[in-house]
């Protein structure tokens, strides 16, 4: 789906995306528990922007002027913290478009296990992202030998954009 599938370069809203998943939701869960993050009204809210006008910055259909603002806001408010392998591997699944019980099927794991296993950046689930084509920055290049039984997506279903979920 995505012709950017290093991990390490990331748009403005993939960025303000990665910030908005890891801000507390005033329900108050704590941060990295599933289910924790802010929705979007909450995260707006935190930036002191309408829901619509985060939505577009997050899904890449906002000024770049203006997206850029929302991040700098966004990162004097919290600082530019470093993305962790597990919310890489979510990345790749939202850059991909895969929805999460195909991911975790393909994987042979339920969606509950499959959701740890992602946001503990689980060897398993790196190294099906780079059978898919996903590079993550260096420092987890050595993850990428963890053995999973899964094929390489085929030059007809890359070509295309198939899902081989």
């Amino acid at each position: 789906m995505t012709t950017n599938n290093n991990l390490g370069t990331r748009t403005t809203g993939e960025e303000l995306w990665l910030w908005q998943r890891r801000q507390r939701s005033p329900a108050g869960n704590a941060l990295g528990a599933l289910g924790s993050g802010a929705n979007i009204a909450q995260a707006a809210e935190m930036l002191g922007v309408g829901t619509q006008r985060l939505g577009a910055a997050l899904t890449g259909h906002a000024p770049v002027r203006e997206a850029e603002a929302l991040l700098t806001r966004a990162r004097e408010r919290d600082g530019s913290i470093e993305p962790t392998l597990g919310e890489l591997c979510r990345l790749a699944r939202r850059r991909e478009g895969a929805t999460l019980f195909a991911t975790a099927t393909a994987l042979r794991l339920t969606t509950v296990a499959y959701l740890r296993a992602e946001a503990g950046g689980d060897p398993r689930v790196i190294a099906w992202w780079h059978v898919l084509g996903y590079r993550f920055p260096a420092a987890s290049v050595a993850a990428s030998e963890a053995e999973i039984d899964v094929e390489p997506r085929t030059e007809e279903e890359a070509e295309i954009g198939a899902d081989p979920l």
